[in-house]
């Protein structure tokens, strides 16, 4: 464990951790200014991310102090996630990013319905939550089982439950 009390091993989860979710819309919403960016060319790369990583092992916030949104003299997760999205993806104006395009309130209502009674893992109204979940990524992804057909290819089973994965294709 280091002076901050994070432990290398949680660094490195974080940090391929922020690689597997850089799609999330929260961490690309809360973004303020380009996290990482720490020469402020506007884009961050593979060696701003590892300063960043060094300095929640403890190095000094100076040399980039772009990786501190919150405020608080040190780099957490989140500010690592978020600088790994901005490898990712470049670094994107908060200002024109609205995280609720696309949010229908009646897809939050009905998988928070008693027809679907809290969706309890292997349960058949959890099956209705996916199926649901499917139909309405079907337009923008792909499964992620290209072995699979149907909606299987969009479900990871696991001992207690199911995921639903869908990979949005890019391009150049």
């Amino acid at each position: 464990m280091n002076t901050m009390g994070i432990r290398s091993s949680t660094v490195r989860w974080a940090v391929v951790s922020s690689l597997g979710w850089a799609l999330s819309a929260s961490s690309l919403a809360a973004q303020t200014r380009c996290t990482g960016d720490c020469d402020g060319d506007g884009r961050v790369d593979v060696a701003e991310l590892v300063a960043g990583v060094q300095i929640a092992l403890g190095a000094t916030l100076e040399s980039c102090p772009t990786f501190d949104t919150d405020g608080y003299l040190q780099v957490t997760a989140d500010e690592l996630t978020s600088a790994a999205s901005n490898v990712l993806l470049g670094c994107i104006d908060a200002a024109v990013i609205d995280p609720f395009d696309g949010f229908r309130a009646e897809d939050v209502t009905y998988l928070a319905s008693d027809e679907l009674d809290g969706r309890d893992n292997l349960s058949p109204e959890s099956a209705l939550a996916r199926a649901y979940l499917i139909d309405q990524i079907r337009d923008l992804s792909v499964g992620w089982n290209p072995e699979a057909a149907g909606d299987a290819a969009y479900e990871q089973p696991f001992a207690d439950g199911t995921n639903v994965l869908g990979i949005i294709p890019g391009g150049e």
